[in-house]
C-alpha cells in the first residue's frame, strides 16, 4: 500500500503519516505515541534522558552501521522536503462553522480558516530509513529526526509563512470580515467573521489555483434568548446549577465561540445535557460529534427546554478567544 507523508505547516516541525491500509507499521505506531511539537519547541537535552533498562554503548560496527543510517535519513529528510516545497496545498479547518446573526446591540464572532502543508510520495523513504535506525536504536532515531526538523526549522517556518501570505478569503452573503488575524504557527491563514442574518452561507479560501469552501450556518437568535442565556448561564434556572459556578471558576474550561464555531447546536446540546456532543446528520465530517466530555457527569436538564436553546445562543455570544494550548481538551 502507499503511504503518503504530509507536513503540516501549521507546525512546521510535526510528520503525519497516511495509511491507505486498515493495518499500521510499527514504525506508524511509534509515531503516533509522540506528542505533536509547536513551534516553540526546544530539541530535548540529551544529557537529561536516562538510559533505557540495559542499554549499552554500540560496537564500532553498529556505531558505523548507526552513522550510515543517519546519513540516510537525512538524504531522504532532504529529498523529501525539496519536494514537499513542489507540492504545497491548503487544508481546512472545519467543513462547517455557526454562528448568529447579528441582534439588536449583541453580535456573534467566529473564525474560519486553512493551514499550509504539502503531502509526498517521498515520505516513504524516510519512514524506511527511520525504521532501519529504530531497530537498533529508537531513541536515538527518533532524537535524531526531531534534530533534523529543529535544524531546518526557521527555513520551514519562513517558507509556510509566506505560503500562507499568498491565501486569499471570500466570505458569502450576509459575512462581514472582522479581520485578518496573524498566525499562530507558520502556515496558518484565518479570518474572523460576523454575520448580519440567519441562513445558510459560505467561506472559502484559495490557494494555488485551489479554492476551499465551507458551509456557514447562521442561527437567528433573538434579543430575549441572549438575556434569558445569561441569565440561565450565570444563575441557573432555579432547578439546574449555573454554568458560571464551574466554567468560570480559575481553570474552568473554556466553551467560547473559537471552540464550539464548528459545532452544531444539536451537538452542543448533546455536550450540556448528555456529557458527549450529540451526532448531527447535517455536519457529517464534524470534529465534534461523539466527543466525550472527560466530566461523565455533566448532564444538565432544563425545565424548560426554551432555556437550553437560550444557553447555547448566549455561549455562541461570548469573546472570540485564541487560547493556548490543547483546544479539544479546553472544549470540555
Amino acid at each position: 500500500m502507499s503511504q503518503k507523508l504530509i507536513w503540516l505547516g501549521v507546525a512546521a516541525s510535526l510528520f503525519m503519516h497516511l495509511n491507505a491500509c486498515s493495518s499500521k507499521s510499527s514504525s506508524q505506531d511509534r509515531q503516533e505515541t509522540r506528542a505533536p511539537q509547536d513551534s516553540a519547541a526546544t530539541p530535548e537535552d540529551d544529557s537529561t534522558k536516562s538510559p533505557r533498562p540495559g542499554a549499552k554503548e554500540p560496537g564500532p560496527d553498529e556505531a558505523a552501521k548507526i552513522d550510515e543510517l543517519k546519513t540516510k535519513l537525512k538524504e531522504a529528510y532532504t529529498a523529501y522536503w525539496d519536494d514537499c516545497k513542489q507540492n504545497t496545498k491548503a487544508f481546512a479547518f472545519a467543513d462547517k462553522y455557526y454562528i448568529g446573526a447579528a441582534v439588536g446591540d449583541a453580535s456573534f464572532t467566529n473564525f474560519a480558516g486553512v493551514f499550509i502543508g504539502c503531502e509526498s510520495d517521498l515520505g516513504e523513504t524516510i519512514d524506511e530509513q527511520l525504521d532501519q535506525l529504530a531497530e537498533i536504536d529508537e531513541d536515538e532515531a527518533f532524537t535524531y529526526y526531531d534534530s533534523l526538523i529543529e535544524e531546518n526549522r526557521t527555513e520551514t517556518d519562513a517558507f509556510f509563512s509566506a505560503e500562507a501570505a499568498k491565501v486569499t478569503v471570500t466570505l458569502g452573503d450576509g459575512l462581514t470580515e472582522v479581520e485578518t488575524q496573524e498566525e499562530d504557527f507558520p502556515g496558518e491563514s484565518f479570518v474572523t467573521f460576523q454575520a448580519t442574518a440567519a441562513g445558510d452561507t459560505s467561506i472559502s479560501f484559495s490557494y494555488n489555483g485551489e479554492t476551499l469552501a465551507s458551509t456557514v450556518t447562521v442561527y437567528g437568535y433573538t434579543a430575549e434568548q441572549l438575556t434569558r442565556g445569561e441569565t440561565v448561564y450565570t444563575s441557573g434556572d432555579g432547578t439546574t446549577s449555573a454554568c458560571a459556578g464551574c466554567h468560570q471558576a480559575d481553570g474552568g474550561a473554556d466553551h467560547s465561540a473559537n471552540l464550539i464555531g464548528r459545532c452544531s447546536d444539536i451537538e452542543i446540546a448533546g455536550a450540556i445535557t448528555n456529557a458527549a456532543y450529540a451526532p448531527d446528520a447535517t455536519n457529517p465530517n464534524s470534529e465534534c460529534t461523539d466527543y466525550e466530555l472527560s466530566l461523565a457527569t455533566h448532564k444538565f436538564t432544563y425545565t424548560d427546554e426554551a432555556d437550553l436553546n437560550a444557553v447555547m445562543a448566549y455561549l455562541r455570544s461570548l469573546p472570540l478567544e485564541r487560547p493556548e494550548g490543547d483546544e479539544e481538551a479546553a472544549a470540555e
